[in-house]
């Protein structure tokens, strides 16, 4: 055997076993990778903390049934959180609710794109929350942006949701939010 058919030979060979060490946990068992466009119940296995869904819904909005992991850049390209999204056709596409909610690690800039838009902002108690509320002028008009943390375990977590409807009615969807799974001992 010729000295470069054993170089790629060994090259090959080498290839498969990164492959096999990086898809292999500590105990040797493969490691669970997050599905792609996943339902809020496939999500809720790679989610530390209670995925939590609104049962209000603005008329003529309905819930996206697949999620979004929050796992890029921002989240240290770790699975921290979900993004969730409410839909509502309009005649020139659609009118979208955006939900987040994630494992607040550290310093992070949740709300970067709306910095120029902000027209006002202020703390506001909704009984079961003391939120931040910001509103927006963005190009596709006005947007309410609010923002709260909570704590699971021992763990900051952080929640928005960025709406195009009233703040009275962004309110209404955040006092409806409910766990869509517990977690079994």
């Amino acid at each position: 055997m010729t000295e470069s058919r054993l170089t790629g030979r060994l090259l090959y060979l080498a290839a498969i076993l990164a492959v096999l060490t990086l898809c292999l946990g500590c105990a040797g068992e493969p490691t669970p990778v997050p599905p792609r466009n996943p339902t809020i119940y496939e999500a809720q296995q790679f989610i530390p903390f209670p995925i939590r869904v609104p049962t209000h819904f603005p008329e003529g909005y309905v819930m996206d049934e697949a999620v979004d992991f929050l796992d890029g850049p921002d989240f240290g390209h770790e699975t921290k959180g979900v993004g969730l999204a409410l839909r509502k056709y309009a005649p020139d596409g659609y009118e979208n609710i955006y939900i987040r909610q994630f494992l607040a690690e550290g310093m992070f800039a949740p709300t970067r794109l709306y910095l120029e838009g902000i027209v006002s902002w202020e703390v506001v108690d909704i009984g079961n929350h003391v939120v931040v509320v910001k509103e927006a002028e963005l190009g596709g008009g006005s947007r309410v942006i609010v923002e709260w943390e909570t704590e699971h375990e021992g763990k900051r977590v952080f929640w928005s949701v960025d709406s195009a409807v009233t703040k009275e009615e962004t309110f209404l969807i955040i006092g409806s939010f409910r766990s869509v799974f517990i977690r079994l001992l």
